[in-house]
């Protein structure tokens, strides 16, 4: 058995663990502000590191250019855990929960081609 570790925070985090094939943890990290901030997704990319997709109300930490009260927020992690970049996307207001919109925008960061997004954020 395993505990959390790294920063303690008052409210939610992303928390990404990788684990070995027989299920022993091989390293833990969380990352985040100091206000809630949801990991929903998480994509293995062709360097064998990591994309994280969710939502971010914090505006420290990890998290800058939040530009609202809770904003898609996508993070880049290599093999070890290590935060490669962030990306916060949304409005002055809440841009709510969208799954859809939040698969667009990570598609949108790995096309091999120009890829165009619109609409109301």
């Amino acid at each position: 058995m395993s505990t959390v570790t790294g920063r303690a925070r008052r409210y939610y985090d992303f928390y990404v663990a990788t684990l070995d094939k027989y299920g022993n943890l091989i390293w833990q990290k969380p990352y985040g502000g100091s206000n809630p901030d949801h990991g929903h997704s998480v994509l293995q990319t062709p360097d064998k590191g990591f994309v994280v997709a969710g939502y971010a109300e914090s505006n420290d930490g990890d998290v800058t250019n939040n530009h609202g009260d809770s904003d898609y927020w996508i993070i880049k992690l290599d093999t070890l855990g290590n935060l490669k970049w962030q990306k916060s996307f949304g409005g002055s207001m809440s841009i709510g929960q969208n799954p859809f919109l939040l698969l667009m925008i990570i598609v949108s960061l790995f096309a091999e081609s120009p890829f165009h997004m619109t609409g109301m954020l």
